[in-house]
């Protein structure tokens, strides 16, 4: 999906049985996506652990959290790599909700092209030829109306006056 710069992929159930691969080479799968769909921010793997129990697991490249996006789904992790868990739910439903819920998740973030982001990084700063307020006014000390309180030192404080001999 371009537009919402996410890749995905299920696995379902009979995958295992029918190749003879077990659930821990799915860790691969994942990062082979990750490097092959280079226009993605966002991969997701759907993996059917049981009838009704999906495993996701998210990878992501800088600037867009992982964890952030698998708590959506009540799962958390690090910033580029994360999971989650669905129950009670096919797979197919689950890759529904699960790409439903990220599109809305990226359609909320701002998104700038490398080009726009790259013709702003490249831009000098912007000088103003006023300065901001308060840099051109002189200081003045702040007065009050009220008199300043006479300060008393503690008793047995020296006061800078000799003290008198016993």
């Amino acid at each position: 999906d371009e537009s919402h710069k996410l890749s995905w992929s299920v696995v379902p159930l009979a995958y295992f049985a029918e190749t003879g691969a077990t659930m821990d080479e799915t860790g691969g799968v994942i990062d082979e996506l990750m490097t092959s769909v280079p226009g993605a921010d966002i991969v997701v793997l759907l993996s059917e652990k049981e009838t009704k129990e999906i495993s996701g697991s998210i990878r992501t490249k800088k600037g867009v959290d992982a964890a952030e996006i698998a708590a959506l789904f009540g799962g958390g992790g690090h910033p580029g790599a994360a999971g989650f868990k669905i129950s009670e739910v096919e797979l197919v439903a689950a890759e529904e909700i699960v790409v439903g819920k990220i599109r809305e998740y990226q359609a909320k973030k701002p998104q700038l092209t490398p080009e726009e982001l790259g013709a702003i990084l490249d831009q000098p700063p912007v000088a103003s030829s006023t300065p901001p307020k308060g840099l051109n006014e002189p200081m003045v000390a702040p007065t009050s109306a009220e008199p300043e309180p006479e300060l008393t030192p503690p008793v047995g404080f020296p006061t800078g006056q000799a003290e008198p001999e016993l």
